[in-house]
């Protein structure tokens, strides 16, 4: 059981807490704002991030990241929730994507898409490996 009390954010700064209560979320179109807004209740804190970054903004729960590595890097879990195979390989190929700082960190993969298309084409995208990844089906 956790015995720290859950910390909000109230917009003001961006206070320090312990990372395994900071969550990424990668996409905040319909579900993923969903996911935010339920887990920004539950007292986490989120750095959302979504490539149309007025939409992360809109949200109002959290600081937004500039990228999903800046993302990736502030957290020790990432929900990704995106719409299909081109915004999951944008979102976390390249020097900016989710993978450069996967190291150690735990993926919830959450998108509209196949599985194991995501794996193909993400192979060798990044210096780091997730600690581990959850799928929903």
């Amino acid at each position: 059981m956790h015995d720290q009390q859950p910390t909000f954010y109230d917009g003001s700064s961006e206070r320090a807490v312990p990372a395994s209560r900071r969550i990424a979320v990668l996409g905040t179109r319909k579900m993923g704002a969903a996911i935010a807004a339920r887990l920004s209740g539950a007292g986490f804190e989120l750095v959302p991030w979504d490539r149309t970054r007025e939409r992360a903004v809109a949200l109002g729960i959290g600081p937004v990241a500039d990228s999903p590595a800046d993302a990736v890097a502030r957290v020790d879990v990432v929900i990704s929730s995106l719409t299909g195979p081109d915004p999951v390989t944008s979102t976390y190929a390249g020097a900016e994507g989710a993978l450069a700082a996967a190291r150690g960190k735990l993926f919830i993969e959450m998108s509209t898409q196949l599985r194991q298309a995501s794996r193909e084409r993400l192979t060798g995208q990044g210096p780091g490996r997730p600690r581990s990844e959850l799928a929903a089906s």
